[in-house]
């Protein structure tokens, strides 16, 4: 009886997911074999797949400008914020990286910024800058946050890989 009801609790609480994702303009959701769900957010196509049984629980929030977002906690401790278009997270904190600096909240559509500021401090400084130093961190930061709620960073780990062992002198 007590599993039958926490299982109702679950089921609740991804029918609130799914209704914010069907509202939202940059969010879509969908049930997926294994009785799994899937958002996928449209700007990059980057999908999170999850189990009902991994929601602890979601809140209904707003931000600093009314708009709604809805924070989904995992039973894993893992936390997301749903937004209108993104799919927010948690950067990791690195060592070296002041994490005051960075904000609470990132998306995977930061690491495009983030990586365009690497890409051209490296070839204006050099690899071993500062500065260059520090952005790599906060792309890695970025990704191991992604990771860490379940989306697949591969190919953004390898776009570090494309730059030359070193810079290219004007």
């Amino acid at each position: 009886m007590e599993s039958s009801s926490r299982s109702d609790q679950k089921g609740q609480l991804i029918e609130k997911i799914i209704e914010f994702v069907e509202r939202s303009n940059g969010l879509d959701g969908q049930n997926t074999p294994g009785d799994q769900f899937e958002i996928v957010q449209k700007l990059d196509g980057k999908r999170l797949v999850f189990h009902p049984t991994e929601v602890d629980l979601i809140y209904h929030r707003k931000d600093s400008e009314e708009r709604p977002f809805v924070q989904v906690n995992f039973t894993s401790g893992v936390k997301i914020l749903l937004t209108e278009d993104f799919i927010g997270f948690k950067p990791v904190p690195m060592l070296g990286l002041d994490q005051e600096q960075l904000p609470k909240v990132v998306t995977t559509p930061d690491l495009i910024s983030v990586f365009e500021a690497f890409e051209e401090a490296f070839y204006q400084e050099g690899s071993e800058s500062a500065e260059v130093q520090t952005l790599r961190k906060v792309f890695f930061s970025i990704i191991c946050g992604g990771e860490a709620v379940g989306f697949d960073l591969e190919c953004e780990k390898n776009w570090v890989q494309t730059l030359p062992k070193a810079p290219v002198s004007a």
